[in-house]
């Protein structure tokens, strides 16, 4: 299957399928990088993937692509992808209370990059990149997921029972870094918005670090100066990152 990366022309919406009256998924702004994986037969509307995780239609016209349209395949116009998680929920070091998985926890089984699989269900089923570090954002639309399974979770000191997830929002006015582990030079694993949800429930040993869940059940880490939360983050339990 051929894929391409695009670049978004102007700010405009991606739809359930292909026509300008059926439902928006997400809003797409001027500058954003997304993939395309297919196309209408006439060649109008292109099947795209952002990098929230979300998948929907959009006009031929508004991208800049790296291949051509009609080197993508014939998509049918009610098909959607949807992400296939890649990852498992940190494991509890031995010794550790065993926490009660949260509705973040549990949907936090998708990963840094989902794998798209071809369904007919009406609406797609999205995961979030993984939340991880840094007020350090780069421009919003310049980062992509990058499709690769973590070897391992992140484990909850054996000294510390796990807290339940503090809610938090991205706090600063660009995008915030996710990343892989509590330090800039981590690998990235995606963006959240401002205002975008992250639940954490983890800490490094100095609390400059949190480890949680986006709204789309996304596990990273994000860097803790760019977070406001409610509550004390001294009580999460501190999470180590191999």
């Amino acid at each position: 299957m051929v894929f391409a990366r695009c670049i978004v022309r102007a700010e405009l919406p991606m739809r359930l399928e292909p026509a300008d009256v059926a439902r928006v998924t997400a809003s797409l702004q001027s500058r954003d990088i997304v993939t395309a994986y297919g196309r209408t037969t006439n060649g109008q509307w292109i099947l795209i993937w952002n990098r929230e995780v979300a998948f929907g239609w959009i006009p031929t016209g508004a991208l800049g692509c790296s291949a051509p349209v009609e080197d993508l395949r014939p998509t049918e116009p009610d098909v959607l992808l949807t992400p296939r998680p890649t990852v498992t929920l940190p494991a509890l070091v031995a010794g550790a209370k065993t926490a009660t998985p949260t509705p973040a926890a549990v949907a936090a089984a998708a990963t840094q990059t989902p794998t798209p699989v071809a369904t007919q269900t009406p609406e797609p089923t999205v995961t979030e990149a993984p939340p991880a570090p840094a007020p350090e954002a780069t421009a919003p639309a310049t980062v992509m997921p990058t499709p690769e399974t973590a070897s391992s979770a992140p484990t909850i000191a054996a000294t510390e029972s796990p807290a339940e997830p503090l809610a938090c929002v991205v706090a600063i006015d660009r995008a915030l870094n996710l990343r892989a582990g509590p330090d800039r030079a981590a690998r990235l694993l995606g963006q959240l918005r401002p205002g975008a949800k992250f639940n954490a429930v983890g800490r490094n040993a100095d609390t400059t670090w949190l480890y949680g869940a986006t709204a789309r059940g996304s596990f990273a880490w994000a860097i803790a100066s760019a977070l406001q939360c409610e509550g004390d983050l001294g009580g999460l339990a501190v999470v180590a990152a191999d």
